[in-house]
């Protein structure tokens, strides 16, 4: 009986590993996704401004 609960204890704390190093991976995603939305933000914003300009006949010298 103490081995089957031993067992399940092992099982569990595996369970519980498993389940946090999911959550970290996601986390993680979720960051990278987070910093590549606002690259993709900033970018759209530049292109928004660059087409306006465009379509005023404005031009910027650099």
């Amino acid at each position: 009986m103490k081995e089957e609960i031993d067992r399940f204890h092992e099982e569990d704390l595996q369970q519980d590993q498993e389940h946090l190093t999911t959550l970290k991976q996601f986390e993680e995603q979720q960051r990278d996704t987070e910093a590549l939305t606002l690259d993709y933000e900033t970018q759209a914003k530049e292109l928004t401004e660059i087409l306006g300009q465009v379509k005023t006949g404005e031009t910027r010298r650099c």
